[in-house]
């Protein structure tokens, strides 16, 4: 027991900075635990060549976990009208890119927020392919669902539109053809003073 005044306060500071010190280091080691960034998760693109590979090997379960909580709803209302089971529609992964023999070239990766975008080439339909991704319970996720239901914001227009859109500025003499711009109508050149109807 301390017998005086400022042996109290002695006590008081040491204990204090025991437990400052504990707090620091606390402090330090919750900071080295903080969780990572959706930067540094991976990328839409890793998560596409997942897809694929969980496509090519019929894993639905691993399917499912690519794909956003609204995706797999769709793909759900989907099924039940269409009188198939989830898995039979989880199939292809939501998109016919998936159908390709080999991992189809992936380009233009954009990302805004938790909400991102990649070209895939789809050789079928000879279009590039501008696929919806969202950053959900830790990890990229294809989102079409999210972009049906209106939930998802775009992180800026594809190569595919931006090339089209700078030919067409450009003044290019022949109209886009349409199978560059995935279910877009090509662009054209309007001459100006010419009334819209």
């Amino acid at each position: 027991m301390p017998s005086t005044p400022a042996e109290s306060i002695l006590i008081v500071i040491n204990r204090m900075g025991r437990f400052a010190f504990l707090l620091v280091i606390s402090g330090m080691i919750s900071s080295c635990a903080s969780p990572r960034t959706h930067t540094e998760m991976g990328s839409p693109t890793e998560s596409y060549k997942r897809l694929y590979g969980a496509v090519k090997t019929n894993d639905t379960y691993a399917i499912k976990q690519l794909l956003t909580k609204r995706t797999v709803d769709m793909e759900t209302m989907a099924a039940k009208r269409a009188g198939k089971s989830l898995d039979d529609m989880l199939a292809a992964g939501g998109t016919d890119t998936t159908y390709a023999e080999t991992m189809p070239t992936i380009r233009d990766e954009r990302i805004r927020d938790n909400m991102a975008a990649i070209e895939v080439w789809d050789g079928k339909a000879n279009t590039w392919d501008d696929l919806p991704y969202i950053f959900e319970d830790g990890a990229w996720k294809l989102a079409l669902g999210d972009e049906l239901a209106g939930a998802y914001r775009s992180p800026g227009p594809g190569r595919a539109v931006r090339e089209a859109q700078a030919a067409n500025s450009a003044g290019a003499s022949s109209p886009t053809p349409s199978s560059s711009l995935p279910g877009r109508l090509p662009l054209r050149r309007i001459p100006s003073g010419t009334m819209l109807q």
